[in-house]
């Protein structure tokens, strides 16, 4: 999308910005809290006070754009979150036997073994989107700003560097000109930027 010239633009400092509301986004927020809180906890007199971490996520709500089931090897939680299934994440079940079919129009031909790289048995059969729903006021309440509805449209750079993100223009009409409820996109300047948009991500093309 073009640049509108002229526009004033509000502009936002923080610690860290990362881009992307999904497992990704959230697991990195809440694994900086927690190794923030361990810093702290280990260095009293030298505690690392008011770092900022602000999180955005261009769908409506957390959750509204993971739309597909997984299987989910649960090393990665397990290690992020040590009691994730005492703090209630939602798991539709465990899986316990794997099998492969060659399917034909007609029948089905039972494959004599499974390749090691399709072995699902003892993860979780999980829901994307209520998974990220779930995460999501847990990484808050761990200190992380969240903005759902602000998509990040443009990197940031400065003498080559990446310094921030600026979230997309609101109220445009299809012409690229504003409307009558024309919202500038908002300059977010970080130390920290962190992608986790997917591996289509617009601003990880950029």
């Amino acid at each position: 999308m073009a640049e509108l010239p002229g526009i004033e633009r509000e502009a936002l400092e923080v610690d860290v910005v990362i881009v992307g509301g999904g497992p990704a986004g959230l697991a990195a927020a809440y694994h900086l809290t927690t190794l923030i809180r361990k810093h702290n906890e280990a260095n009293p007199s030298h505690k690392l006070d008011g770092i900022s971490i602000a999180l955005l996520e261009k769908g409506k709500e957390i959750g509204a754009h993971g739309i597909s089931g997984a299987v989910m090897d649960p090393r990665g939680i397990r290690e992020l979150m040590p009691d994730w299934l005492e703090r209630g994440c939602p798991v539709e079940g465990r899986v316990g036997t794997d099998a492969l079919w060659y399917l034909t129009e007609q029948r089905h031909v039972n494959a004599p073994w499974t390749p090691p790289v399709l072995h699902n048995d003892g993860n979780f059969v999980v829901s994307l989107s209520e998974f990220v729903r779930w995460l999501a006021p847990i990484v808050g309440d761990s200190g992380v700003d969240l903005f759902p509805e602000f998509a990040a449209a443009r990197i940031l750079l400065e003498d080559g560097k990446v310094v921030g993100v600026r979230t997309a223009d609101k109220g445009i009409d299809k012409n690229g000109q504003p409307k009558g409820n024309f919202e500038p996109g908002v300059d977010i300047k970080a130390k920290i930027v962190i992608l986790a948009e997917g591996p289509r991500g617009t601003l990880t093309k950029q």
